[in-house]
């Protein structure tokens, strides 16, 4: 049985694969490293391993320090590595036959590989393997 995790950031709101979920955690501050790809806002240390917290799809890279203050880091497994997003809130784990598994709609940001709709909202499930490579090749304005 398919669950998601489900999360708002920003007045937005957000579905990741359960199985891709490692950790969610709390009020905990990254690092500002030099260098850093446009799409990465900082850098947090969990069990000696550094995590990039990459912005969201669609997410405004002139505006990214906000993920800085982020009340939560939801922390994911990609094909590449671990990455952390963002969460003002977290909304709890869902089995996906509660709610209505749709796809993406026409014109839908890149990253973004479906909708999961649950009490009559719309969550946008992440692709986390993109979001993942994509930290790498942004050079402005997250698509």
């Amino acid at each position: 049985m398919e669950r998601l995790g489900l999360f708002v950031f920003s007045g937005s709101f957000y579905a990741v694969p359960l199985i891709t979920l490692r950790k969610i955690v709390h009020q905990q501050n990254g690092y500002l490293l030099p260098k850093l790809p446009l799409a990465v806002s900082e850098v947090l240390v969990e069990n000696k391993q550094l995590i990039p917290l990459v912005a969201l799809p669609g997410q405004d890279l002139g505006r990214i320090s906000e993920n800085r203050g982020a009340e939560y880091k939801v922390l994911v497994e990609s094909e590449a590595g671990t990455i952390a997003l963002p969460a003002d809130e977290t909304c709890g784990i869902i089995a996906a036959h509660k709610g209505e598994l749709l796809p993406a709609e026409e014109g839908e940001s890149a990253g973004i590989k479906g909708r999961f709709n649950y009490q009559s909202t719309d969550y946008h499930i992440l692709d986390i393997d993109f979001l993942a490579l994509r930290m790498t090749q942004v050079t402005d304005k997250v698509a």
